[in-house]
């Protein structure tokens, strides 16, 4: 399970991934 933060920044980074394959 991951911490609230944690989490937030696997979602930022995910983002950041799906911008770049655009």
């Amino acid at each position: 399970y991951l911490s609230n933060h944690e989490h937030l920044e696997k979602q930022q980074l995910e983002a950041k991934t799906h911008l770049l394959d655009m």
